[in-house]
């Protein structure tokens, strides 16, 4: 059996790209089951993450799958040589991602150029956070998810959403396995602190931040350190203002930025409790912590899996 995924893999960034590539490796690693990939020449046009590159150097290339890095989603021709690259593999499924309103133009071409050689369509759909908000987002979202042949989800409430949004394709539902391909922490970040707390990948402010930063200040020991950590696409000053009110400015640290999986592992090695909290706005997926799942798999490659239950 061919199958062809066409999506982002390493060393693109982000979560996404890592449980493709995750997909791709187990089922090269089942007997019978040939399989390629497409991927993205950059992971989004540079208008989103500015001038940074869109590679993780901690991570490489799929090992034994053919790749061809051709898709740039801001570029159309790419989508015809990235849909002749899918079809020239002669793909019994393709299996592609939902991962972003940015994208669905071009992975909607080459889902329809599939579709019309009657090649099934299997759509991977990690969030819906990304995909729905106002009307242009959900046209264009519209464009890749109308022709497809079925839905894989990771939760029943994303199952019941797609349903409601693209009725009559059906939906399954595969949860999201733990990601444990993270490289071994380096002990690169010295302790800073009696406890360590981590707040990881946020993209929109979290709920229950304010109350985490509050009850660090209403503390009796001071011997407490929050590092908030990630892609945090947020607007800071109101956060920023009530830490400053709090007087706990020198115990809290913003790294707002894209993280390397070494970098990501050392984080997660030095912390005594992740706060991971749900969306502002009840958002649906995992968008809103797009790296918690990788991260997960970070923090059980640590040595000392603590979760930080002192009293103080």
């Amino acid at each position: 059996m061919n199958i062809c995924i066409i999506g982002p893999v390493s060393p693109l960034w982000g979560d996404i790209a890592r449980h493709t590539t995750a997909l791709a490796l187990e089922l090269a690693s089942r007997q019978g089951i040939n399989v390629s990939i497409v991927s993205f020449s950059k992971r989004t046009p540079n208008s989103t993450y500015g001038a940074q590159s869109s590679g993780d150097l901690a991570c490489t290339a799929p090992k034994g799958i053919r790749t061809s890095y051709c898709l740039d989603v801001a570029n159309p021709f790419s989508w015809l040589r990235a849909a002749r690259r899918a079809l020239n593999d002669r793909p019994d499924l393709a299996i592609i991602p939902l991962c972003s309103f940015r994208a669905a133009p071009a992975l909607g071409h080459v889902t329809r150029a599939l579709r019309r050689r009657g090649i099934p369509v299997v759509t991977i759909v990690h969030n819906l956070d990304d995909l729905g908000a106002g009307a242009v987002r959900a046209l264009l979202s519209a464009m890749q998810a109308r022709p497809l042949t079925r839905f894989v989800t990771h939760t029943a409430a994303l199952a019941v959403e797609l349903g409601r949004r693209f009725p009559g394709i059906p939906a399954m539902i595969a949860p999201l396995p733990t990601h444990d391909h993270f490289p071994q922490p380096r002990g690169a970040l010295p302790r800073r602190a009696y406890r360590e707390i981590l707040a990881f990948g946020s993209k929109h402010t979290p709920n229950g931040l304010d109350v985490l930063l509050r009850a660090i200040a209403g503390m009796r020991s001071t011997d407490i350190h929050l590092s908030i950590v990630g892609d945090l696409q947020w607007a800071r000053e109101a956060t920023d203002t009530l830490i400053s009110e709090l007087g706990i400015t020198s115990r809290v640290e913003f790294v707002p930025r894209q993280l390397s999986s070494t970098e990501v592992t050392d984080h997660f090695e030095r912390c005594d409790a992740v706060f991971t909290p749900e969306p502002s706005g009840g958002r649906i997926g995992n968008s809103h912590a797009e790296p918690q799942p990788s991260a997960t798999g970070a923090r059980m490659r640590s040595a000392d899996p603590r979760t930080g239950g002192d009293p103080r």
